[in-house]
């Protein structure tokens, strides 16, 4: 469907840990079980990085930050495009963000989830080659003991990566 013009995904990096409470609570991501920095990554369909949006701590979802002002992409998209994304981003189709279909399946649903997780793989493969880098794979040793400065040397190096 030529419709979607961004995929997005959230694309976590492990932290170290940081021995003040209130900073580990904000840096625990429940979903991956560790302490991570989260990223709002768009791609294109051919897989070039369109948004990559300042890194959050871990505990903020990807739905939760897809619908932050600051990065909100749908707002560049014309009326017929849309934002293909995964079901963590489920309901937000007010901000043009489309997931695939969940429920009972019929043949048609099941049509339509093929091709979008063909355009899904786009988004997973571009994170894949920004984790080939070491700095982007390993643990992220931002002394984070000051949060919005490890924050900002974290979302510093991704950006470089990602360019």
């Amino acid at each position: 469907d030529n419709t979607y013009s961004i995929i997005i995904d959230g694309m976590e990096h492990q932290i170290y840990q940081c021995s003040d409470s209130l900073i580990k609570g904000s840096t625990f991501s429940g979903k991956k079980g560790y302490h991570t920095f989260t990223k709002l990554l768009g791609v294109n369909k051919e897989g070039r990085i369109w948004f990559l949006s300042k890194s959050y701590p871990g505990g903020i979802s990807d739905s939760n930050l897809a619908q932050f002002e600051v990065n909100q992409m749908y707002k560049q998209l014309e009326k017929d495009e849309k934002i293909a994304a995964d079901l963590g981003f489920q309901g937000l189709e007010r901000l043009s963000i489309l997931t695939n279909l969940a429920g009972p399946k019929t043949s048609e649903q099941k049509r339509f989830n093929r091709v979008f997780k063909h355009f899904r793989s786009v988004v997973e493969n571009s994170i894949s080659h920004l984790r080939k880098w070491k700095i982007c794979s390993n643990k992220f040793d931002g002394k984070v003991k000051q949060l919005s400065k490890a924050r900002e040397t974290h979302d510093y190096i991704t950006r470089i990566v990602a360019g």
